[in-house]
């Protein structure tokens, strides 16, 4: 299920009863979060959350269950932007009752009666089936002890680019036949004309993360904590406006998020840089950045529209809380 139609479904009780949500955090990063978490209110919905920590999304469960850390259990990791396979290895037992999503989802299917055997392969087993379909030849152990290995002598496709000349490389990367390339066309049109009204009337809303972290992630420990006291958090960078830092909101269709903000002319784009949240207690009222991205999909591939979120900057009348 997209994201963007996850608010939908949960608050229809003919479309879902239960929500079992592992490996992330819905309440604070999927669009339409007003909605969202509206949904997960409702009392006949029944919903498990398994996670290392207390999480905006656990705030709503009504179990919570305790995962194994990465560094707990073997696996095998394939990243994103290279072609190489690594060994995950197990560093130390999953301390008190948590265990790893694998063992958590085998122990569910035996409680529920299932008996398919692809329910209760052992991690062993698993790892050994997905190695086989890999150009590596070793096992697990094997490729404990080399850590990293490719997955073929040469990138499965190249993109010529050029140092000097930067035009050349948007031609290959812009293939211009085809369906894609109409649809390509036909979102440069909608995107500009977007541009256009947020410098005309409104403002770019863009998220960005501290120095502490990537993504929203609330501190664990007392050092993280502390961390994140030296850190800009719930602030907003804005052009075009009186100098000083001023209590206000960002509002548009989709929610508001009360922050402070700071003027800045810096930037020659009508944008609202604001920090993504982090270190802070999770509570229901407590709105992140992606109470103001809608559930729009985008017009390929039909992902989510965060880029082309648009704001529109309110003076608050109580100050906001930093």
């Amino acid at each position: 299920m997209s994201h963007m139609d996850l608010a939908a479904a949960l608050e229809d009780p003919r479309r879902s009863k239960a929500l079992v949500s592992w490996n992330n955090n819905p309440a604070a990063s999927s669009p339409e979060q007003g909605r969202l978490r509206k949904a997960l209110e409702r009392e006949d919905l029944f919903h498990v959350a398994v996670d290392l920590f207390h999480t905006d999304t656990t705030a709503y469960a009504d179990i919570v269950l305790p995962a194994a850390s990465f560094l707990e259990f073997n696996d095998l990791v394939l990243p994103y932007f290279d072609l190489t396979l690594s060994a995950q290895v197990k560093t130390c037992e999953p301390p008190g009752r948590a265990l790893p999503n694998q063992e958590i989802f085998r122990r569910l299917a035996r409680a529920m009666g299932y008996n398919d055997p692809g329910l209760f392969e052992s991690e062993a087993d698993l790892i050994d089936r997905l190695l086989k379909q890999t150009t590596y030849e070793g096992n697990f152990a094997d490729l404990a002890k080399v850590g990293t290995t490719s997955c073929s002598p040469s990138p499965s496709c190249s993109l010529p680019i050029s140092n000097s000349r930067h035009r050349q490389a948007d031609r290959a990367c812009e293939r211009p036949g085809g369906r894609a390339g109409a649809a390509a066309r036909a979102s440069r049109s909608r995107r500009r004309a977007d541009e256009a009204r947020a410098v005309a009337h409104h403002l770019a809303g863009i998220a960005l993360a501290n120095e502490l972290e990537l993504r929203q992630r609330p501190g664990h420990t007392e050092a993280a904590r502390a961390g994140y006291r030296h850190a800009p958090s719930r602030r907003c960078r804005c052009p075009r406006l009186r100098r000083g830092r001023q209590p206000s909101s960002l509002v548009n269709e989709a929610g508001r998020l009360p922050l402070a903000v700071t003027i800045s002319r810096r930037r020659s784009l009508a944008s609202a840089l604001s920090i993504k949240d982090g270190g802070r207690v999770h509570r229901r009222a407590m709105p992140t950045s992606s109470v103001l991205v809608a559930g729009r999909k985008s017009d390929m591939a039909e992902s989510t529209t965060v880029h082309s979120t648009v704001v529109r900057l309110e003076r608050a009348e109580t100050p906001a809380q930093p």
